[in-house]
């Protein structure tokens, strides 16, 4: 009776720990988390994680410490005695924590909220968030046109976030907002006409988005994300070819390029005198948001 309950005792937080582990581990990819360490910490308890991690950690540690204890002092057969006789009485082998003196309270805790601590911090240390510069990104396009053989034009980019994961880059996440109405061919009567209805519509969708669903590794210096593009009220997944991808302190680069049916997204005009699939590549410029020691973004320098 005495091994069963031990071993249901330890089996019974193995569970709790395993659970809060996975919900830990899960938590921490899942962008984005405040960069201090007090508002990670809060949101990370919110999720109810901490709660079975620590209740689990306290189970075992407890068994075993007071386990091993008994069964030091006063021997095998002495030990099983020692805690026959406290199960009868309801006192430290029921499933739950059991009970230690406060300074073995107070180290336990101390052990437990340091190991999950540094756990948290190094997962977090290489985790930053860059912005896509506007001014220094080109998305550009290119279909297929009967008349002149191809038009080649040009978007301008509104707003990029880069979550960017440097111990786990596959788990890094990218979302970019691209403004519809800024479309340029360099002829002013084709632009109106692409604006129009009959093309994008940006009256109505004045805002072409895409954010990242998944990043693999496709190769030296080249990835493979897929993600969701927003155009003209219709989303559907699209896969970018990422490559010559540069880290030069507090900028990077990068290069991406991608094919897409235009009827995916509804806009149909044209028959067969306008191609179906466009071509589009751009290339970004990403900045690293600089703290300001709290986590929230400094104020950058004039």
């Amino acid at each position: 009776m005495n091994v069963a309950i031990v071993t249901a005792r330890i089996l019974f937080g193995s569970i709790f720990v395993v659970f809060g582990l996975n919900g830990f581990l899960h938590f921490l990819p899942q962008p984005p988390v405040p960069e201090a360490a007090g508002a990670f910490f809060g949101g990370l308890a919110a999720t109810g994680y901490m709660v079975p991690l620590v209740f689990g950690a306290q189970l075992v540690g407890g068994s075993a410490m007071r386990s091993s204890r008994r069964w030091s002092r006063s021997g095998p057969s002495a030990g099983r005695s020692a805690m026959r006789s406290d199960w009868w009485k309801g006192t430290g082998n029921s499933l739950g924590p059991i009970p230690l003196g406060p300074r073995k309270q107070l180290w336990c805790r101390a052990l437990l909220a340091g190991s999950v601590a540094a756990l948290a911090l190094s997962a977090r240390a290489g985790a930053s968030t860059w912005a896509l510069d506007p001014n220094a990104t080109r998305v550009e396009f290119s279909v297929r046109n009967l008349s002149v053989g191809y038009v080649h034009g040009g978007f301008h980019l509104a707003s990029g976030t880069v979550q960017l994961n440097a111990e786990d880059v596959l788990h890094s996440t990218i979302e970019a907002a691209i403004d519809a109405g800024s479309i340029d061919t360099d002829e002013p009567k084709r632009d109106a006409h692409l604006r129009s209805a009959d093309f994008l519509d940006v009256g109505v969708y004045p805002t072409i988005a895409f954010k990242s669903t998944r990043i693999e590794r496709a190769g030296d210096d080249r990835w493979t994300v897929t993600g969701q593009l927003t155009l003209h009220g219709t989303t559907h997944d699209v896969v970018l070819d990422v490559q010559r991808a540069t880290l030069n302190g507090d900028r990077a680069t990068a290069h991406a390029s991608t094919t897409i049916d235009r009827r995916d997204f509804g806009i149909t005009y044209g028959d067969f005198a306008i191609g179906k699939e466009v071509a589009i590549t751009i290339d970004t410029v990403g900045i690293k948001k600089v703290t300001d020691g709290t986590g929230g973004p400094a104020t950058p320098p004039i």
